[in-house]
Formats: structure tokens, sequence, C-alpha cells
């Protein structure tokens, strides 16, 4: 997403932007926010796959009035499930903490507005301030395993790996790559059979939006639509050796027609 593409988008109706910080990159922030003061509109961080990724020095999340963030079980920092609203607006903040908890705020089980129940348990929470304490050492084996995958895969032709721009320090989530058809005839899911054979569990990138007819009707996004079908995501755990990254890249290597 970048400023350029939004700004043809807006129409009286709208009402925020949310940019999504998509495998641990950061959309260029600073002129969508600039478009975002010039046409009074807030700006929605999502930063659930960009926990510790920083843009220009500041961390994704923290850039915007709000920033979301996800704790599922395959992210940076995990509960298990759940994540976190941020904000550095006392009234946005107090806002989310009454919709956070059944919309009561003064009065117990006085229902001030039509709240939720988005509260994590103590459990979870124990296991995030714990994995928060360790987040300089998880983001430092992100960026080894990045690394190591980058320098192996960089080359091959017909994989794309994702670009960063200079203005971002990503923690990587995922190591996706689009895969050209011109090097993997086969097409990326029999890629995904071919490696699931060989005893590597990889993901498919996820579906372009418009092409769920119920939330958009009859929309055409060729670039999402081509990336939904090409990419496919490697195994990122930051627990991999560097034996196992091998193994994953041959492998890889393997599947080219």
């Amino acid at each position: 997403m970048t400023a350029k593409d939004i700004e043809r988008c807006i129409t009286p109706k709208t009402k925020a932007i949310v940019p999504i910080h998509t495998y641990g990159n950061v959309c260029d922030m600073a002129p969508i926010m600039e478009l975002a003061d010039r046409k009074a509109l807030l700006v929605l961080e999502d930063a659930a796959e960009a926990i510790g990724s920083k843009y220009m020095g500041r961390m994704a999340g923290t850039i915007a009035p709000v920033g979301i963030y996800s704790f599922h079980a395959t992210k940076t920092i995990t509960t298990g499930e759940g994540g976190a609203a941020v904000t550095s607006s006392i009234e946005l903040r107090d806002r989310m903490h009454l919709f956070r908890s059944h919309g009561m705020a003064a009065r117990r089980y006085w229902h001030e507005v039509a709240g939720h129940n988005f509260r994590l348990t103590n459990m979870q929470a124990a296991i995030g301030c714990a994995q928060l304490e360790q987040i300089e050492a998880i983001t430092k084996e992100r960026d080894r395993v990045y690394k190591t995958y980058t320098r192996l895969l960089q080359n091959v032709e017909g994989a794309m790996l994702q670009y960063y721009s200079d203005k971002v320090d990503p923690v990587v989530w995922a190591i996706a790559i689009a895969l050209d058809v011109s090097a993997f005839s086969q097409g990326r899911d029999a890629v995904i059979e071919q490696l699931n054979q060989l005893g590597i569990e990889t993901r498919p990138g996820f579906y372009s939006a418009n092409t769920m007819p119920h939330i958009y009707g009859k929309l055409r996004l060729p670039v999402c639509e081509y990336l939904s079908q090409q990419v496919i995501s490697l195994p990122s755990s930051p627990t991999l050796t560097e034996e196992e990254i091998e193994r994953v890249c041959t492998s890889f290597k393997s599947c080219k027609k």
C-alpha cells in the first residue's frame, strides 16, 4: 500500500486508512500519514505480522494513532491466540478499554456501549509478558533465519524474495517467495505438495480479499490475485538450524522444472 494508491481510492465515505504490514515488512508510512492528515482520516496500523519491525527507527504499530498486533500461535510473540491494540491517545485508550470489557466502565454490569469480551486470560498475558522479555533474542534469531534464506535463495531464478526498502528494519515473520511460472511451471500448489512429500511443511500466500465476492463483490485486483496464487511461505521458525534451512532450500530448488 502506498499513499499514491490510497489517494485514488478515497471517497466522501472514507473514514480510515488501514495499512497492512505483511510478512514483517512495513508500508511507507510517512507519506501515508501526511495524506491522512491532509484528508482528516484516521490511520490504523495492522502490524499483526510486524512485531519488532522498524520504519525509519520507529516500531511498526506505533506510527499511527492506533496499532494492532497479533499473538496467534505462529506470530513472532505468541500467547496461543489473541492480540493487542496500542495507542498514544488517552481518549482512544479509554474507548478501547470500554469496548474490550463488555462496554462496562464505572458501574459493574452496566453496559454503556454494546461491548465485547476481548480480554486475554491471565495465563495468556503471563506467557506474552515472558516472551516480550525475550524479544531481542527472538528477533536476533529471526534475522539469522532470514539472512540465511536470503543468502541461499537470492540468486535462484524464478524465486522472488520480498523487497524491503532501506527505510525498513524488518523482523521477518515468514519467508515469502513469489514463484515465476516459467521456472515453476507445475504451479505453486504442486510445489507445496512436492515439498510436503519431502517432509517439509509450507503454506500458500493468503487469498486476495477481492476473490471473496461476499466481501468486495466483483472487483479486479490483478497484482493481488497473482500474488495470492504464486506466493509460498517456507518454514521460518527462529529455532531452525542452519542445516535445516539448507535442507529446505535444497529441496525447494529441486522443484524447479
